[in-house]
């Protein structure tokens, strides 16, 4: 899936948005292999406890394997049991300003990864080593997951979101929470599902 052509020529018909997202990928590869501390992590994970969604939600701490080309990012069992069980195809991945990917969850023996696409939305969303996603049902029959990233520095590397041109500029708000001392995060009153807290 998404490979490289090992030996010869690239294709001449190699669609420019592919050869962009190859050309992002070789740029970002430093900047997405992190030195992460236990103080930054640590920060990280409390700020993404402490943001609470209404709908049904899981957190998932990024680890390097889930970032790479190639790699499949594993959802809390918990999560998938009672939210993902029966999936086998393409999801919705959701921003806060509503921009969306599709990805490939397969469900099977009480998991479920995510796997094509997710290099990519990964890639184009800056996400490290470290950061915490947290994932929220938005849908059920049609499954879009709306996905918030709590990030260990402020420093998101050499990339940034690339603008839908379907939205207005006012429309393209940060999806992110950056860690620094003087945000405050959105935390809602609402009921709390319990979920585990994946990677640590």
């Amino acid at each position: 899936m998404y490979g490289t052509i090992a030996g010869g020529e690239e294709p001449s018909g190699e669609n420019e948005d592919e050869a962009e997202l190859r050309y992002r990928f070789y740029e970002s590869a430093s900047a997405r292999k992190r030195t992460v501390t236990a103080e930054e992590r640590e920060r990280a994970i409390n700020a993404a406890k402490a943001f609470e969604p209404t709908n049904p939600f899981c957190r998932v701490v990024l680890r390097p394997s889930y970032l790479y080309r190639g790699c499949i990012m594993y959802l809390p069992s918990c999560f998938a049991e009672k939210n993902l069980n029966g999936v086998s195809g393409f999801i919705k991945l959701q921003l806060s300003n509503g921009r969306q990917w599709s990805v490939r969850c397969l469900y099977r023996g009480g998991r479920a990864k995510l796997s094509q696409g997710w290099f990519e939305f990964t890639l184009e969303n800056n996400l490290g080593e470290g950061d915490v996603c947290v994932f929220e049902l938005l849908r059920v029959k049609e499954v879009v997951l709306q996905v918030t990233v709590f990030r260990v520095t402020e420093d998101t590397g050499l990339l940034s979101p690339p603008p839908n041109p379907m939205q207005q500029p006012s429309q393209n708000m940060s999806h992110t929470k950056l860690l620094n001392p003087h945000l405050q995060h959105r935390v809602s009153t609402t009921k709390l599902e319990k979920v585990f807290l994946t990677g640590l």
